[in-house]
């Protein structure tokens, strides 16, 4: 590697380090939601259960042994995100000055950075997208038992923490998988079952860690029963059965009181027996098909939440919070105190979270263009542009229908694939065609591939 090669990549690789250490200046030790707080407990105490992601349990007992609380998640989602940030600027840009731009662009995006400080499920998937979609834009076949091996880790360990994560990843592991084959090799079908054989081991070794030795319980009804309760206020009808209520003598109009439509966990309800959980199934279903348009009443209104009111960002702006309680890590030295800068940060982002660069709409319609446009040809540079944006899709997708909140974290990977994506495509029509030849030996981290 010459000296000019080293600092195409040295440089770079100095300004995400330095965004590492900006995020852990401004937001050390990290905040917890109310989930995260559990989680937190969980590891502590060793009671692991899968209403939330216990591989992320499993990290946190890894991470207390060095230091107790927040602080060593935060390290370890920041430092994925960051390594997967500095990987994308050296693919994405030949200069250094353009790595370094495309690094601080998409570091400081503001609602993926604004995110990274809460420690979260969401904010763990996307760290380990964001490095695994690093990973497949600088693969090359001479790298595939590094970049494999990387890869996949990070499909399984953002699978694990968020199930529905698991399609999104499809596309960036077929980029890694066309990256690592060898030019000579055969394509196609061989990569299609490749690609299969992966998702069926990570959707495997998902449900083992995540089921497996832990305290189970019936969690899957939550987005049921707040579409039950829902629908039993529009149709004025009580479609909950008795049995799931922690009141069982509630009624339609008890129920506009507590219950909440932004939030399916505001609603009370009993620890379930598997033949309730199936009974609760059959009740939903047939609420749908007897009552399609409170049902769809209610999904639009949790979509319109999710992509398009302004205020949604709003909800992690208020003033972060530490439970546990809070006392707890106080005592132990692990309290939040306001940096110098951190006002002015929090500021801003508060004030651009009011901003279309906050709306998860707009980046969906931006994703929609830039597929419809990378498929519009048959150049693997466009597709490899096609297939992030692709992914950002794919993570949302789902959430018209599953959502159980109207939480804006739900979008996370939307932003930062959306970014990626417009920037590959940006880099695509910004190129000149080169020989084939050179393509072929090219390599973003330098060297032959």
């Amino acid at each position: 590697m010459t000296s000019a090669e080293g600092r195409r990549l040295g440089i770079p690789s100095a300004v995400a380090l330095v965004g590492f250490a900006i995020t852990l200046y401004l937001f050390y030790p990290g905040f917890m939601n109310w989930d995260s707080a559990y989680q937190l407990f969980q590891a502590e105490k060793g009671r692991i259960s899968n209403p939330h992601p216990p591989i992320m349990a499993y990290l946190w007992m890894l991470t207390n042994q060095v230091t107790f609380g927040p602080a060593g998640m935060l390290v370890v989602h920041a430092a994925v995100y960051w390594t997967g940030v500095a990987l994308i600027g050296i693919a994405l840009a030949r200069t250094v000055t353009g790595r370094c731009g495309i690094v601080l662009l998409l570091g400081f995006l503001p609602p993926s950075f604004g995110l990274l400080p809460m420690v979260m499920k969401d904010v763990g998937a996307m760290s380990a997208l964001m490095l695994l979609t690093g990973v497949a834009l600088c693969a090359t076949p001479r790298r595939r038992f590094i970049a494999l091996p990387v890869a996949v880790l990070m499909a399984f360990y953002a699978s694990a923490v968020r199930i529905n994560v698991l399609p999104c990843v499809a596309p960036l592991l077929w980029l890694v998988l066309s990256a690592v084959s060898a030019r000579e090799a055969p394509r196609g079908l061989r990569q299609l079952a490749g690609l299969g054989a992966i998702l069926v081991l990570t959707l495997a070794g998902v449900l083992a860690v995540n089921n497996v030795g832990v305290i189970r319980q019936p969690y899957r009804t939550v987005v049921p029963l707040w579409d039950l309760a829902r629908i039993s206020m529009l149709a004025q009808e009580m479609l909950v059965p008795d049995y799931a209520l922690v009141n069982p003598y509630i009624t339609v109009p008890s129920f506009k009181v507590s219950h909440n439509r932004a939030d399916a966990p505001s609603m009370q309800w009993k620890r379930l027996t598997p033949e309730q959980v199936s009974d609760i199934s059959s009740r939903w279903l047939a609420a749908i098909i007897a009552f399609p348009t409170h049902y769809l009443d209610h999904r639009w209104h949790v979509t319109y939440r999710i992509f398009f009111d302004p205020s949604g960002p709003l909800l992690h702006f208020t003033m972060p919070t530490i439970f546990y309680p809070s006392s707890v890590l106080i005592e132990r030295g692990m309290g939040f105190e306001k940096r110098s800068g951190y006002t002015e940060v929090y500021g801003a982002l508060q004030f651009l979270s009011r901003t279309p660069i906050y709306r998860p709409w707009s980046y969906v319609l931006v994703s929609l263009l830039v597929v419809a446009w990378c498929f519009a040809g048959a150049s693997e540079r466009r597709l490899e542009a096609g297939l992030v944006a692709v992914s950002g899709l794919l993570y949302v997708t789902p959430l018209p229908l599953i959502a159980p909140s109207v939480d804006f974290r739900y979008t996370i990977w939307l932003f930062p694939a959306t970014a990626i994506g417009a920037l590959l495509l940006l880099r695509v029509k910004a190129q000149r065609p080169k020989p084939a030849s050179n393509l072929d030996q090219a390599s973003p981290l330098g060297g032959a591939a």
